[in-house]
């Protein structure tokens, strides 16, 4: 009868820790985990499961891109893995899950972490301007774009930034909606100057009082003089005689006006890096407008639209629209205006604007 009773009592417990394992497998696996900075690690561990099981982390980066962790529990039903700092570089929210190996992961409970972007890099930040050159009226403005960048390329927000200007005469001023940088790491500044010359603009992270390595060079041109009405000064002067007394002496200069400006125009050249990377802004752009001899319309102030039919996402400068100014003589250089957002094989077209098709 004792025999029986100890049997009884035994097959009873078994029954119990089989039934505590089939409850465990069937419920939900939750994780705890910390928030990092790019390109720093952190680590996951599940809540209490079934001891000595394969199972598998599952993070959702923000760029959509899954990694997988594989681990066991151990004896008391826990597991941990770390998620390596190589897989934390972008900034964003991740999402990380974990289920049992060759189970379905679709009702898995989600958690969520968060990777901030680290520390200003005074090499990644950059600095750029549009236009590069302009006249120094005091009146028209080149607009300043500060990017703060981590050194994953991420961007610093409400980061606080002085623009500091060569020249004392120069006018700056913050145009940003906030003081500090928005949510793209960006502040913007309008700078104006009625003295002519070169100013290099530097820029201080006040946050973290770095200072960018980037500068940026702004051109101002003395104002252009007003034609006045009726006439053609360029060609009155171009058409000027000898001072000799002497009438027979007397000879036009030997060239027209036809020949100096060239025309109508036929075609743009278009210079552009063979290989560039994708998301790199260290690429220069020019455009110049020729004839069909091929020589450069230097009197050219028409519209231009610049486009990129293959990567729509493409950054274009100007927002892919210029005007030709007569201080740019029929060439236009854009400096670091032209990112590619997708790789492969790309084509760059540029139209007139009031031409019919593309020239």
């Amino acid at each position: 009868m004792l025999k029986s009773l100890k049997n009884t009592a035994l097959i009873l417990a078994l029954s119990i820790m089989c039934l505590h394992q089939a409850n465990a497998e069937s419920g939900p696996i939750h994780i705890n985990t910390n928030d990092t900075v790019a390109g720093y690690s952190t680590s996951f561990k599940t809540s209490k499961i079934n001891p000595e099981r394969e199972i598998i982390f599952r993070v959702k980066k923000p760029d959509n891109s899954i990694v997988e962790i594989p681990a066991t529990t151990d004896e008391l039903g826990y597991a941990d893995a770390n998620f390596l700092g190589f897989h934390t570089k972008k900034a964003g929210i991740y999402q990380v899950l974990a289920f049992y190996k060759d189970e379905n992961f679709e009702n898995a409970p989600k958690t969520a972490f968060s990777v901030y972007a680290g520390e200003v890099s005074e090499v990644s930040s950059k600095i750029t301007s549009e236009p590069p050159s302009l006249e120094a009226n005091n009146k028209d403005t080149s607009l300043l774009k500060i990017s703060l960048k981590d050194t994953y390329s991420n961007p610093v927000s409400n980061h606080n930034v002085l623009v500091i200007s060569s020249r004392p005469d120069d006018i700056i001023q913050n145009v940003s909606e906030s003081s500090g940088t928005d949510e793209k790491g960006v502040s913007y500044f309008h700078l104006s100057s009625k003295k002519a010359g070169i100013s290099y603009i530097t820029v201080i992270d006040q946050t973290t009082n770095k200072v960018l390595e980037d500068r940026e060079k702004i051109i101002f041109f003395e104002p252009e003089i007003e034609k006045p009405m009726g006439g053609n000064l360029y060609q009155a002067n171009m058409f000027a005689t000898s001072s000799s007394s002497d009438d027979s002496n007397s000879q036009p200069t030997n060239f027209s006006a036809d020949e100096e400006l060239f025309g109508p125009i036929d075609h743009f050249d278009i210079d552009f890096p063979n290989k560039v990377k994708v998301g790199s802004d260290q690429n220069n752009l020019k455009i110049t407008a020729k004839d069909k001899q091929g020589r450069i319309v230097k009197s050219y102030t028409g519209t231009i639209i610049i486009s990129t039919p293959d990567d729509e996402n493409a950054t274009l400068p100007g927002d892919g629209k210029y005007t030709f100014q007569p201080r740019d003589q029929g060439e236009r250089t854009f400096d670091l205006a032209l990112i590619f957002a997708k790789s492969g094989r790309q084509a760059i077209e540029v139209y007139d604007f009031d031409a019919d098709e593309g020239v």
